[in-house]
C-alpha cells in the first residue's frame, strides 16, 4: 500500500484506523435491531411456505469464522473445530440480506450457545433486545429460549435430507425442521456475499491486533448495509446470492449444547411455540393435500 498510494506506512496507518473509527462511527445508523413496531418480513408474508407460520420470525441467527491473527499464546483459544485460528463472529442477518446485529472479537474455540448467553449476559455491553412476541431463527447449537427459536433435535433438518421425494417431511417435526432450515439458507447467502464483497474477512493480512481484526469485521457490515440500501438492485454480487441456494452440510452446524443455562420458563415458552407452530404447519399441509 506504501508503494501504491506513495505514503509511509505511519501515514497509512493513521487514516485506515481513521477510515475504521468513522465507520464505526455510524454503525448504530446501518446496522439495527428490528423495533416491536416492525411488522412481517414481505420474504415471510408473501411466501404460503412461511406464512402465517413464521409470522413472528424477523431475522436469522449464525455464526461463522474469520481467520484471525493472534499471538502465540493465545492461538489455542483461537483454534476453531474446523482447525485455524479464527474469531466466531455471531450476526442477525434479516430476509433482506442485510446485517441487524453483528458481536465479533469471540475466541474460536467458542461454541455458538457459549456466544449467544454471553451476549445475553451483557445486554448492556451488547445491547442484544427481542422485541416482545418475536422471535429470532437459531440453529440447534444455540438451545431454545424465549426469543430464540431453533429446529428439532435428532430429527431430519438439513435440506439435503428431504431432497428425495420419497423423503418427504413424515411428521410435523420434519416439517418444521424442513421450512426452519430454508430461513436458514438467507445467513449463508449474506455470509457468503458479504465475504465474497470484502475478502479481507477470509484472510486478514499479518500483524494487525485483535482490536483492530474485530474493528474490521464490523466496518465491513456497515459497509454491506451500506451498499444494500444504497443500491441492491444494481449490485451483481447481491443479484447472485440473493437467489442461491446452499445446502450446509453438518459440518457447518454446531449443534453441541453445553452448559445450557436458559431459565426454565423461557426454555419451556420456546418449546411450546415450536410445538404449535409445526403443529399449525402439519395441519395446513394435511389440508392442502386433502383438497
Amino acid at each position: 500500500m506504501q508503494i501504491q498510494f506513495q505514503h509511509s506506512g505511519q501515514t497509512i496507518s493513521k487514516y485506515f484506523n481513521a477510515v475504521l473509527d468513522a465507520l464505526l462511527y455510524i454503525c448504530p445508523d446501518y446496522v439495527q435491531l428490528p423495533g416491536p413496531e416492525m411488522s412481517t418480513p414481505a420474504q415471510i408474508a408473501l411466501n404460503p411456505i412461511f406464512y402465517p407460520f413464521f409470522k413472528d420470525c424477523i431475522g436469522a441467527i449464525d455464526g461463522t469464522y474469520v481467520p484471525t491473527w493472534v499471538l502465540i499464546k493465545d492461538q489455542q483459544r483461537y483454534r476453531c473445530r474446523k482447525g485455524f485460528i479464527a474469531q466466531n463472529v455471531m450476526a442477525i442477518v434479516g430476509f433482506d440480506i442485510m446485517f441487524q446485529f453483528v458481536c465479533a472479537g469471540f475466541e474460536g474455540s467458542a461454541n455458538d450457545q457459549k456466544v449467544l448467553s454471553d451476549v445475553l449476559q451483557n445486554r448492556g455491553l451488547y445491547n442484544l433486545q427481542v422485541p416482545e412476541g418475536k422471535y429470532f431463527r437459531v440453529d440447534a447449537g444455540y438451545g431454545n429460549r424465549r426469543g430464540f427459536i431453533g429446529p428439532y433435535r435428532g430429527t431430519r433438518y438439513h435440506l439435503k435430507e428431504f431432497g428425495a421425494q420419497a423423503l418427504a417431511p413424515r411428521t410435523a417435526s420434519e416439517l418444521f425442521n424442513l421450512r426452519h432450515a430454508k430461513l436458514r439458507n438467507v445467513i449463508e447467502r449474506t455470509f457468503g456475499l458479504w465475504k465474497e464483497r470484502f475478502p479481507i474477512l477470509t484472510h486478514i493480512p499479518r500483524n494487525y491486533p485483535i482490536k483492530t481484526q474485530v474493528k474490521i469485521v464490523n466496518a465491513c457490515a456497515v459497509l454491506h448495509n451500506f451498499i444494500m440500501k444504497r443500491s441492491p438492485s444494481t449490485d451483481e454480487l447481491c443479484e447472485r446470492h440473493r437467489h442461491e441456494r446452499i445446502f450446509i452440510d453438518d459440518e457447518d452446524n454446531d449443534d453441541r449444547q453445553d452448559e445450557v443455562n436458559n431459565e426454565e420458563s423461557d426454555s419451556q415458552y420456546a418449546y411450546r411455540l415450536r410445538d404449535a407452530v409445526a403443529l399449525e404447519m402439519w395441519d395446513a399441509n394435511a389440508n392442502r393435500r386433502a383438497r
